[in-house]
C-alpha cells in the first residue's frame, strides 16, 4: 500500500469515529429541552400539592359535603359559608388554604368536623354551631371562636405562642376559656360581655388581651372566674356580679369595678402604684375599699347612679 492510500484509509476511518461520536452525543438544543422538562417535573414533584391543588369557589354550603385527601390541598378562591345545619367534613390530611372558611356565621346551624387537618386559611366557629375537631393544625391569629367554641380546640396544634381570637359576644350560658398546648394568649376581637346568669372561666397561664370584658353590666347575674392570668384588657366588673380572682395580674387604671366588688381584688397582682377604677353607683349596702397591693389609688369613675 502505497502512503498516499494508506493517509486516505486513515482519513476515512478517522472520519468515521468522529461521526459516531456525534452520532453519541445529543445536539445542545435537546440538552436543554430535556434540562428544562427534568426541572418541571422536578419542580411538580417537590410541589405536587401545589400541582394538583382543588379550587373552591365562594359558596355557602347547606348539604352535609366531604373533602376527602385524594383532591388536597384545597385552596379556597372564595369565602366558604357552612350554615342551613350542613355539616363539611374534612378528612385526614388535608390541607385548607386561601380564602376564611365561617361555619354558622348566620345562626342556622353548621358543623365543622375535621381531624388531622391543616388550615393555612382563617376560620371562623361562630355561636350555636357545632366543631368537632382533633389533631388539626390552626396558625396563630387564625383562628376566631364564640367563647362557647374554645374548648373545642383542646387536642388540637399549634405553633408556639399562639394567639386564639374570642368573637365579641354576649354571653348568656357558661364557657371556659381552657389552657391548650402552646396557646399563650386569647385576644378578644369585639367586646364580651358576661350576662344572664352565665360564667366565664379562665383557666391558668393564659392571657386575655383585646377589647374589653363586661361582668354582669346589665344587672341580670354574670360570673368572672380566673386564677393566674393575665389581663392586658380592660374588665369592667359590675354591681351584682361575682369575682372569683386570685393570682391575676391586671394593668393600672383599666379595672373598674364596683364598690361592692373591690375586695375581690385583694391577692391579686398589680405593678407598683397602680389605680383601680371604681365605678359610679348608689351605695345601698356596705362596702370597703382594701388596701391591695402595689395599689397606690382608688379613682372613683362617675357620679353615683344605679346600675
Amino acid at each position: 500500500m502505497d502512503h498516499e492510500s494508506g493517509m486516505h484509509m486513515k482519513f476515512e476511518t478517522g472520519r468515521k469515529s468522529e461521526l459516531m461520536r456525534a452520532g453519541m452525543r445529543r445536539p445542545h438544543f435537546m440538552s436543554s429541552a430535556y434540562s428544562l422538562g427534568a426541572l418541571i417535573l422536578m419542580f411538580c414533584v417537590i410541589l405536587s400539592r401545589e400541582c394538583l391543588a382543588t379550587n373552591v369557589s365562594g359558596q355557602t354550603i347547606t348539604v352535609n359535603t366531604n373533602w376527602d385527601l385524594a383532591h388536597s390541598p384545597y385552596n379556597l378562591t372564595g369565602t366558604i359559608y357552612v350554615e342551613s345545619g350542613a355539616t363539611l367534613t374534612i378528612q385526614s390530611g388535608v390541607q385548607v388554604q386561601g380564602s376564611a372558611l365561617y361555619v354558622n356565621l348566620n345562626g342556622n346551624g353548621g358543623t365543622l368536623s375535621a381531624a388531622g387537618v391543616t388550615f393555612n386559611n382563617t376560620v371562623y366557629l361562630y355561636s350555636g354551631g357545632t366543631a368537632n375537631l382533633s389533631g388539626d393544625h390552626f396558625i396563630s391569629g387564625q383562628i376566631y371562636v364564640a367563647p362557647g367554641l374554645a374548648t373545642s380546640l383542646v387536642g388540637n396544634n399549634f405553633d408556639a405562642n399562639s394567639t386564639v381570637n374570642i368573637l365579641g359576644v354576649t354571653l348568656t350560658s357558661s364557657a371556659t376559656f381552657p389552657s391548650i398546648t402552646n396557646v399563650k394568649t386569647y385576644n378578644l376581637s369585639g367586646q364580651l360581655y358576661v350576662e344572664n346568669g352565665a360564667i366565664l372561666n379562665i383557666a391558668s397561664s393564659n392571657t386575655i388581651s383585646g377589647s374589653s370584658l363586661y361582668v354582669n353590666l346589665n344587672g341580670n347575674g354574670g360570673t368572672l372566674s380566673a386564677a393566674g392570668v393575665i389581663f392586658n384588657n380592660t374588665v369592667y366588673l359590675y354591681s351584682g356580679g361575682t369575682a372569683n380572682l386570685s393570682g391575676d395580674h391586671f394593668i393600672s387604671g383599666q379595672i373598674y369595678v364596683a364598690p361592692g366588688l373591690a375586695t375581690s381584688l385583694v391577692g391579686n397582682n398589680f405593678d407598683a402604684n397602680s389605680t383601680v377604677n371604681i365605678l359610679g353607683v348608689t351605695l345601698t349596702s356596705s362596702a370597703i375599699f382594701p388596701s391591695i397591693t402595689n395599689v397606690k389609688t382608688y379613682n372613683l369613675s362617675g357620679q353615683g347612679k344605679r346600675i
